[in-house]
């Protein structure tokens, strides 16, 4: 059996520079810098690719209004008197495992019931949240999934949180924690 936490993606990122041959009477662009990655991934090994967003919103002048991500689907619902910025989308959290086709994964959550202002764990200004993976957890609280033909599985996060009237403006967060035991 072997267990792994959520790690950094390994990437590799290659400068490609776009050379121009300068001609008489022909004008040209200066180079500009762009990245490639690639998600490189070995046997039994389980990454984060990307994080759980609720995205941005304006505080409401009365009332209050849920955000939810859903986990399976990545879909977004509103309801309340929530204004939703379009400069912050929001997206659910994924992380991706590679192993044996058919292999089985057990996967545990940690997942906070709170944000906090600024990230700050020990800020007395938080608010509520709800987190879920996008499976039903079995008798034991784990998680059950099998990687796919493709050597390759999935988890996601999605969860439901509130924004109200009178809350303090700025960025809600906390950590969470996703461990892959493969079989």
């Amino acid at each position: 059996m072997k267990q792994y936490r959520n790690k950094l993606a390994v990437a590799a990122a290659a400068a490609l520079a776009m050379p121009g041959a300068a001609a008489a009477g022909v004008y040209t662009a200066p180079a500009k810098d762009s990245t490639g990655k690639v998600i490189i991934l070995d046997p039994l090994s389980f990454i984060k690719i990307d994080d759980l967003s609720f995205g941005g919103y304006v505080i409401p002048s009365s009332g209050s209004g849920t955000v939810t991500v859903d986990a399976g689907t990545g879909s977004v619902a509103l309801s309340g008197t929530v204004t939703q910025m379009p400069q912050f989308t929001p997206s659910r959290g994924r992380m991706m495992g590679a192993g044996t086709p058919s292999q089985p994964v057990s996967v545990d959550a940690v997942l906070p019931d709170k944000l906090y202002l600024n990230g700050n764990l020990s800020s007395p200004t938080w608010i509520n949240v709800t987190l879920n993976l996008d499976r039903v957890a079995n008798v034991n609280g784990l998680y059950d999934y099998n990687v796919g033909a493709d050597k390759v599985f999935d988890v996601f996060v999605g969860g439901d949180v509130t924004i109200s009237a009178g809350m303090n403006p700025g960025i809600y967060s906390n950590e969470y924690t996703v461990t892959a035991t493969y079989q």
